[in-house]
């Protein structure tokens, strides 16, 4: 039913446009292409395949449906080979599998504009944070992540606004849904046997069974389930703030134990705080992001996450290297464990789920000009050892072409989570069209 509703919403958003704004029959198209070589197909004595392929196109389309209403729709289309779960079209609100769509719609959102408001409701893409590479506090961000190099961001189900003072915004939203999206097959070079390997590894003197099933909790649109945000957002004297209040299911799992040989993956209900500050100083961009998690019921630790960076842009110095500008970012991320005690329900906290903790981030891009670039990218774990690293050359043919060439190599032992890949080191080509 879901499927149908979605699709007579699509057509119909055409059927009623209006009709003296032409451009709204207008679809933008970005077609972008992958081809991966993998240094290493022998892992644990599985064989893999040592180049895998990835495709996604995506049509984009804003209709002017009344004076003061639009839609924005975005529909993808994706074929992977290295993943053997995608199967069927469009996700279904508070899916629990992990399937990858052949189909998906990633945005389909109506908005009606006010003179002082803005009010949206449908499937939109919800970000937060200042941050140039992590945001621990962008806790509504949706994504495909199969293949994981590649993520494709996707939208959550809402209804919400956006009330404007001057240079501020008070926003609220309602999510009455929280779906899961893609993510790669429990038999991928990505995964190797799925979460049981990494949780196994992370269990400390209650070792999981070596036959353990590990499932997704199920899930329901009960209102006891919905995600609430109120957020404030402004501008004080050339400092770019926000903070927010929300309540949602968390964003890493916990294990329960039902049975010898099933846990289930729990998200339980949490209470979110959080605040960014940004100052431009000259060419330099300092920012912060902060979260803190209360959990309900002690089901997990309460902690707080964050992030703080600063961005510099050298022109002087680019110049006398024959260089448009030199970027670098420099960011640290940890987290502060406030509460320790979980229920006798949980076999494990989301400690060893979460993800940079006391890690440094850094990436340089040297800008060439406006066609070519080269980019170095590292994520280091100072307290686990484990990194990614990451060197990518971007040519920009033309204003709708754009060719990369990247080496990517991980790095770290069985239990961390740069480590549970390391054996997945690849060259990749990719280009981009976009008509």
């Amino acid at each position: 039913m879901l499927k149908v509703i979605l699709l007579i919403a699509l057509a119909t958003s055409f059927v009623f446009a209006d009709e003296d704004e032409s451009e709204n029959l207008v679809i933008d198209f970005e077609y972008s292409a992958f081809a991966t070589a993998y240094s290493n197909n022998d892992i644990n004595g599985k064989k893999y395949s040592k180049d895998d392929f990835f495709n996604i196109l995506e049509m984009k389309n804003k209709t002017n449906v009344t004076e003061n209403m639009q839609l924005d729709t975005s529909i993808i289309a994706m074929y992977m080979t290295e993943n053997d779960n995608q199967k069927g079209i469009l996700t279904k609100p508070n899916n629990e599998d992990n399937d990858v769509k052949y189909i998906d719609i990633s945005k389909l959102y109506l908005t009606y504009f006010l003179d002082d408001m803005d009010l949206y409701l449908g499937k939109k893409t919800k970000k937060i944070g200042l941050s140039e590479m992590y945001s621990p506090s962008d806790i509504f961000g949706k994504s495909v992540v199969s293949p994981p190099q590649h993520p494709t961001e996707m939208g959550a189900f809402m209804l919400g606004g956006d009330y404007y003072i001057e240079d501020d915004t008070i926003g609220f939203y309602i999510f009455p849904t929280n779906t899961n999206y893609g993510m790669p097959d429990v038999n991928s070079r990505w995964l190797q046997g799925g979460d049981y390997n990494f949780y196994s590894n992370n269990s400390g003197s209650s070792p999981i069974n070596t036959n353990a099933i590990i499932e997704n909790e199920e899930t329901n649109s009960n209102i006891r389930n919905w995600a609430f945000l109120l957020q404030y957002s402004g501008i004080l004297d050339s400092i770019e703030y926000y903070a927010y209040i929300s309540r949602k299911k968390a964003l890493f799992p916990v294990l329960k134990k039902e049975s010898t040989l099933l846990y289930t993956k729990a998200y339980p209900v949490s209470t979110y705080v959080a605040f960014g500050l940004l100052n431009v100083v000259k060419e330099n961009k300092f920012y912060l992001d902060v979260v803190y998690q209360d959990t309900m019921n002690d089901m997990d630790q309460d902690f707080v996450k964050y992030n703080i960076g600063i961005k510099h842009r050298e022109t002087d110095y680019a110049s006398e290297l024959n260089l448009d500008e030199i970027a670098l970012i420099l960011e640290y991320s940890n987290e502060i464990i406030t509460n320790e005690n979980i229920s006798n329900s949980v076999y494990q906290d989301s400690e060893y789920a979460r993800i940079n903790k006391n890690n440094l981030s850094f990436s340089v891009q040297f800008i060439k000009d406006s066609q070519l670039s080269f980019l170095y990218l590292v994520n280091y774990s100072i307290e686990e050892y484990d990194n990614f690293q990451n060197l990518t050359a971007k040519y920009n043919y033309t204003d709708n072409q754009t060719f990369y060439l990247s080496y990517t190599a991980y790095d770290g032992t069985d239990e961390t989570h740069f480590g549970r890949w390391k054996n997945n080191d690849n060259l990749e080509f990719g280009f981009t069209y976009k008509f």
